[in-house]
């Protein structure tokens, strides 16, 4: 589960990682309603990780997307699970 938080301006998503460590991710935006779309992805790529689960199309893409220092940094994806769960299928 991820939780939404605002730090001064800017969003920020708060996740536990699969390993057990809570995680920030700063999200570097001020629109709540893409904090919010950012922190239900969050929520599923975190879940789908710990689940072992597929990602769906949508999730994938949207991985695909992402710079991978901001992703790995945040400890969403890992170095091998990452390259794993989020290449297409």
């Amino acid at each position: 589960m991820a939780g939404l938080v605002k730090r001064g301006a800017f969003f920020s998503v708060r996740f536990v990682n699969p390993d057990g460590h809570r995680k920030i991710v700063a999200l570097r935006t001020k629109s709540p309603d893409r904090a919010e779309l950012a922190c239900r992805r969050i929520g599923k790529l975190v879940a789908a990780i710990q689940t072992g689960s597929d990602l769906d199309e949508e999730l994938t893409r949207w991985v695909a997307k992402l710079a991978p220092v901001k992703v790995g940094s945040g400890g969403v994806i890992g170095s091998e699970r990452g390259a794993e769960c989020c290449s297409p299928r």
